[in-house]
């Protein structure tokens, strides 16, 4: 989905996105569908078009984030909306440590436990 990103506006964008989780399209749990369907049912439209809409025009801070002296780190999951590449290059770009985790699109929600770990680790390596 996230390869059609630049050529859709926020709202089909957010169409596009809502119909490929929903179809289930990368194959997540039943638990996890549950749960997805479930915060979508309490989540607008609007907010989600809004969302991506943001994203789209979203300024470019790569050489801040390049430029500030803490420690950085890109999680990402091996399945998400955007090419893996993107985020290894984004990563390398603002001199960030990167993970990526089995699955699909949120580390936090569903790898919080390694998430946690590696950052952890990052801190403690920061001095």
């Amino acid at each position: 989905m996230g390869r059609l990103s630049k050529w859709v506006d926020g709202r089909l964008g957010a169409a596009l996105m809502i119909w490929g989780i929903r179809s289930n399209v990368i194959r997540v749990p039943p638990n996890r569908m549950r749960f997805v369907n479930q915060r979508f049912s309490l989540t607008r439209r609007e907010s989600v078009r809004d969302i991506i809409g943001l994203m789209r025009h979203a300024p470019d801070l790569r050489p801040v984030l390049a430029a500030a002296s803490l420690p950085k780190f890109v999680a990402v999951r091996e399945h998400d909306l955007w090419p893996l590449a993107l985020h290894r290059r984004f990563a390398q770009s603002i001199g960030a440590k990167i993970a990526v985790y089995r699955g699909g699109h949120s580390p936090s929600e569903t790898s919080p436990h390694q998430m946690s770990r590696d950052l952890i680790a990052l801190y403690a390596g920061a001095g």
